[in-house]
């Protein structure tokens, strides 16, 4: 049998809006970007876990409030880690900045909430207890099938609606367990010059890297 040449190209991240899973997940989280200039003193923390999307709608909500120049919202990403690598200040600046109106508005991402990113400059933690945040919630299985099906576009991977199923059914409900199946999946093809395939994704289960009860699917 002819053995399939399989191109090991790099994943090409898609941030554009027309590619983003929206899902009930997802809905108060898009409600409050989309009224930004309604923040309370103009600033908004986006908290979820890695791989929930906060980067996909930061980037969405960048291009949509416009702006050049000194009139442009600010976007900082992973700021609870900014926040905690000595920047404290730059960030206080910034969120008074917001504040006073001399900036549209400022979106952080982060992980976890704000009261919660352990700064010790006292005014800024004050600042950050106060913030409004918008939490993204576990994505369900519809939502978790999309966000799958994304990963492994970007990884330039087609797959059947079975394929997609099938794995959903066997990972965590999260976006970083999608991520890691949609890694696996791409690596087991590329290393054996193979299409993703029902068969191909029940070895990659049955070697251990997730659990599953199924045993011998087909293509």
């Amino acid at each position: 049998m002819t053995r399939q040449l399989r191109l090991a190209w790099p994943p090409q991240l898609d941030f554009t809006p027309e590619s983003f899973v929206a899902s009930g997940a997802t809905r108060e989280a898009r409600e409050a970007l989309a009224g930004w200039r309604e923040w309370p003193s103009r600033a908004l923390a986006l908290v979820g876990p890695e791989g929930a999307g906060k980067s996909h709608l930061a980037a969405i909500w960048a291009g949509e409030a416009g702006g050049a120049g000194e009139d442009r919202p600010v976007l900082v990403e992973d700021a609870d880690r900014t926040a905690g690598e000595g920047d404290e200040m730059a960030l206080f600046r910034l969120l008074e900045q917001a504040a006073a109106h001399e900036i549209p508005a400022v979106l952080l991402t982060a992980r976890r909430r704000p009261a919660d990113w352990g700064v010790s400059m006292p005014d800024l933690a004050s600042r950050l207890r106060a913030l409004a945040f918008v939490e993204l919630e576990a994505p369900d299985d519809a939502a978790l099938s999309q966000i799958l099906r994304k990963l492994l576009r970007d990884r330039h991977l087609r797959v059947d609606d079975r394929v997609i199923d099938y794995v959903v059914k066997r990972i965590e409900r999260s976006a970083p367990a999608a991520r890691r199946a949609a890694d696996l999946l791409d690596r087991a093809a590329s290393e054996q010059g193979r299409n993703v395939t029902m068969r191909l994704a029940s070895e990659v289960f049955a070697a251990g890297e997730f659990e599953t009860d199924d045993e011998g699917l087909s293509a």
